[in-house]
């Protein structure tokens, strides 16, 4: 039987220490129209160079491998699965500068239905490096007998070519290098979009037709620094969008960006928006007077009512009988915008300031657990392991078994700060599946003292 022991230290504020090197991937996607009854959806991802682990080559330059990997599930059944390997290569270490990655994209022609796009991600010469993200979404079908917009891709450059000069992220005469992270300031102020419209009729606008392209801030109201572009084209029938906004002018935070055919007044016709964040590195923290609402609206506006139920799924393992009870008897965006802000602020154990330790150790207990302890069909902070990571955080020291002969796989973490040492017992009773909690000594966790007996085959 085969054992590995792993430790795992604290530090202050109990900030987490990962197992293994965080990779920082993002991963973005967006939807066209394919036909009548198809979707075309375009995953787009970027994997930072900074995160990787350039080794020397014979030659004397310097090379990095990464394999990625994509799995799709659609109404929880495993679609389509297929993975490659990326190499970069560069002369000397120096020239890897910040903010450089590797992107690329990936397309799919999908009929309507609820997909699960899973993107893995490994370091081939950082035994360990890893990191695993998904993304939820419904599909469906664009009208065929009225106006509609794509989603809106987010790009760092949008330039023109010719056919001849077509290459992986070429579209309708343009070369649209995306932007996964969706992150623009001091290093990439520069904000390029591209969106298609389809359905132009031209009996609907009388030959010709306006577009209006603007920034919002988290609250919906436009940004006054950034000045709208508005147009006016020819019609036809289907028409592919491209702009570019300068957004240094705007301050750190969340922001909108909303494309829209509009009619001769102004109008919105129809619309679609993207949320972007503006970071800068000398920006000023958040006035410790703002009041809840205030706060709410800062933090909580651009959640949509799902999300916000999505945000407290992800804290209702700290959530008390009394605050489940509260969450579920709201019925409104707002109401439940300010629960959540209140329900972060009685834990900060800092209230001064404006750090919340507490809420910063749990997102990262959840980015953790997202990116090491999911499955193929639930996220990390959903399986038994990530629901003890959240509650506990890190283990003190984790015993890995290995599958054979006599014995499903098994793990044991211990905890040594808890209660005088407790230990969970998690085990894999299917070569692929997850790993389910069978027994704790940790009070009020389900305990099965007959466990070392049913993990035997």
């Amino acid at each position: 039987m085969t054992v590995t022991k792993i430790a795992a230290s604290m530090m202050a504020f109990l900030l987490v220490t990962p197992a293994y090197p965080q990779m920082n991937a993002t991963f973005d996607l967006a939807c066209f129209r394919y036909d009548a009854s198809q979707v075309y959806t375009e995953i787009y991802y970027a994997v930072p160079l900074s995160s990787l682990k350039f080794q020397e080559t014979e030659i004397g330059d310097w090379q990095a491998q990464a394999l990625i990997r994509f799995s799709i599930f659609k109404n929880d059944s495993l679609w389509r699965e297929e993975a490659w390997k990326m190499e970069k290569r560069v002369a000397a270490l120096a020239e890897i500068k910040s903010g450089q990655a590797m992107v690329d994209v990936v397309r799919y022609v999908t009929a309507p239905g609820n997909y699960r796009f899973v993107m893995s991600l490994e370091d081939l010469q950082t035994p360990g490096a890893a990191q695993t993200a998904a993304r939820e979404i419904s599909l469906s079908n664009f009208p065929a007998d009225r106006l509609s917009l794509s989603q809106i891709e987010l790009a760092s450059t949008i330039k023109s070519i010719p056919p001849e000069a077509a290459n992986r992220f070429y579209k309708n005469g343009l070369e649209v290098i995306p932007k996964p992270d969706a992150i623009f300031g001091a290093e990439a102020p520069l904000l390029y979009y591209y969106v298609e419209a389809y359905n132009l009729s031209p009996a609907s606008f009388s030959g010709t037709y306006r577009t209006q392209c603007q920034i919002l801030d988290a609250n919906g109201q436009p940004a006054p620094m950034i000045k709208p572009r508005v147009q006016t084209k020819r019609v036809q029938s289907a028409s592919a969008e491209a702009g570019m906004f300068n957004i240094a002018a705007l301050p750190t935070g969340v922001f909108i960006l909303e494309f829209a055919i509009v009619d001769s007044n102004r109008a919105i016709l129809h619309s679609a928006s993207k949320r972007f964040y503006v970071y800068h590195p000398d920006s000023t923290k958040t006035p410790a007077h703002e009041g809840l609402a205030q706060q709410a609206s800062r933090e909580y506006r651009m959640a949509s009512e799902e999300e916000l139920d999505e945000h407290f799924a992800h804290a209702k393992y700290i959530a008390d009988r009394e605050e489940l009870k509260a969450y579920k008897s709201l019925t409104s965006a707002e109401a439940k915008r300010q629960f959540l802000t209140a329900f972060w602020q009685k834990r900060d154990p800092t209230a001064s300031t404006a750090r919340n330790e507490f809420k910063l150790e749990y997102d990262n207990r959840l980015a953790y657990a997202n990116q090491h302890l999911q499955n193929y069909t639930r996220a990390g902070w959903k399986t038994d392991r990530g629901r003890v990571y959240l509650v506990y955080g890190p283990p003190d020291d984790v015993e890995r078994f290995s599958n054979n002969a006599l014995s499903y796989a098994y793990e044991i973490w211990h905890y040594d700060q808890i209660e005088g040492g407790v230990i969970f017992v998690f085990v894999q009773l299917q070569s692929i599946g997850e790993y389910v909690q069978m027994h704790s000594t940790k009070r009020g966790e389900p305990q099965n003292k007959e466990w070392e007996a049913q993990i035997k085959k």
